[in-house]
This record gives C-alpha cells, structure tokens and sequence, in this order.
C-alpha cells in the first residue's frame, strides 16, 4: 500500500518532524491565533508544513514549505512504519508502506477535509524564522507537552524569535495538530525504530 491510497481527501497538507540538536525544531503559530487567558498568552506549535499547491507533490510542498518557514534546506528521512489516524479521534493504525520515502504520521481531518503527510527530517544549517512564523521552538522529547515558557527555557527549550516579534516569558505554550498527535501517541513513535533512532529516545 502507497501512502496515495491512505489521503481520503483532495485538499492536502504536509509537515515534517525536524531533527536539530538532537531535538524536535517546531513553528510557533501565527500572532492572530494568539489567545490571551489568565492574563497570558496561550500559543500553540506544531511542525514546519503546509498546503500542497497544484501540481506540486507531497515531497515538493515539504521541502518547499521548509525554505519558506526555516530558511535552510531539509533532508527527509523514510520511516520504516507509518502511523495512520483521523485528527478528531484517538484510534491509529501502524502500516508498512510502499512509498519510496514513507511518512512518519498520515492524518486525515474531517473537520477540515484535509488529509495531511508528516515525514521524518534533518537539518544541516541554523534555521531562522521567515514569513509568517513568529518563532521557532526547540524542545526536547521531555518537554514536548509544553508549558510555561519561562520553565521551559530553564529545562532545556530554546527560542529563536523574529525581531521585532515579543512572546512574553510566561506565555503558556501547547502542542497543536501533528505535535499533539505526537504527544498523545508517544509510545506508538518510540516503536517505530527510524523515530525513536533518529531523536536518540529509549
């Protein structure tokens, strides 16, 4: 079976886990998504990626999407088993698939009517925020669940904001889309051998 098969719907997305540091580099989502409560910020993050453009293939938007948001090349790494669920309910599958460089994670989002791959990548050069992003967060797999910017910083994350762009030190920071499917689904990840080599986790 080909990835092709598993996208139940026409309007596509990618996304890639990126390997830097021997951690997980994720984009801070965009200031107008930015909630205020409690009186701090609640923002969320989720992996480099996008919307697939016509013509273009899943590994061409991937790559793409990367330049356009890191600024640096990406190389992209096959999984050697992919992780397939619907975004609005908890029940995956793991598949061996037949793509010549397999997804790490297939979702498709009803909601949305949007299914979305995410791969497995590694950067060779200093990413910096572009366009749109307003950051781009370091974490380590013990602080993927987010939290308190502040503590987050003193346990291992780094930040790299854009000039100009201000995210206060108690900002609250929560995983979204592909990073919270990450989250939730762990122990599946760690038991695909190409993830678990990859960000050097037991």
């Amino acid at each position: 079976m080909h990835s092709e098969e598993l996208l139940s719907y026409k309007n596509r997305g990618n996304g890639v886990f990126i390997c830097w540091k021997d951690s997980f580099l994720f984009a801070v989502g965009n200031e107008k998504y930015w909630q205020v409560t409690n009186d701090r910020l609640l923002i969320t993050f989720t992996n480099t990626g996008g919307h697939v453009e016509k013509d273009e293939t899943m590994i061409e938007a991937t790559k793409r999407e990367v330049l356009e948001e890191l600024g640096c090349d990406i190389t992209l790494l096959p999984a050697d088993k992919t992780i397939i669920c619907e975004l609005e309910n908890s029940t995956t599958i793991l598949q061996e698939l037949k793509d010549n460089l397999p997804p790490i994670l297939i979702y498709n989002s009803k909601k949305m009517k949007m299914s979305v791959c995410v791969y497995l990548g590694i950067i060779e050069s200093n990413p910096n925020p572009q366009m749109e992003v307003p950051a781009l967060l370091l974490l380590p797999p013990s602080l993927l669940r987010g939290g308190n910017l502040k503590i987050l910083l003193d346990e291992g994350a780094e930040i790299y904001i854009q000039d100009k762009r201000k995210i206060p030190e108690n900002s609250l920071l929560k995983p979204f889309g592909s990073a919270k499917i990450l989250v939730e689904h762990w122990e599946e990840f760690l038991s695909i051998e190409s993830f678990a080599n990859m960000f050097k986790v037991d």
